[in-house]
């Protein structure tokens, strides 16, 4: 980091707001540009000739691009105040 990005961030809170942040930012870049990716690869895999010969390659490249995706938005950490409850599965199932 910079110097002048050194100072605004003085609270280590700040930094791992802003890291997680970053997280997230990439997380929802890398579905936004894989989920068109893999409808259009996965539809063309499974139809079209000139993809035969690299098999399930390409598709398994596009998810996997979704599946990073998720994985980095999954790291996002929402910071609401103390005692507030952190978004996962099992708050939606209980």
């Amino acid at each position: 980091m910079s110097q002048t990005q050194n100072q605004q961030v003085k609270n280590p809170n700040e930094a791992e707001l802003l890291r997680s942040l970053g997280r997230l930012a990439r997380g929802l870049s890398a579905l936004f540009w894989g989920l068109p990716a893999a409808l259009i690869i996965c539809a063309e895999t499974a139809r079209a000739s000139w993809l035969k010969p690299l098999g399930m390659i390409p598709a398994l490249v596009t998810t996997g691009l979704l599946l990073y995706g998720l994985w980095q938005m999954g790291v996002f950490k929402n910071r609401k105040g103390p005692g507030a409850m952190p978004w996962t599965a099992q708050n939606f199932l209980a």
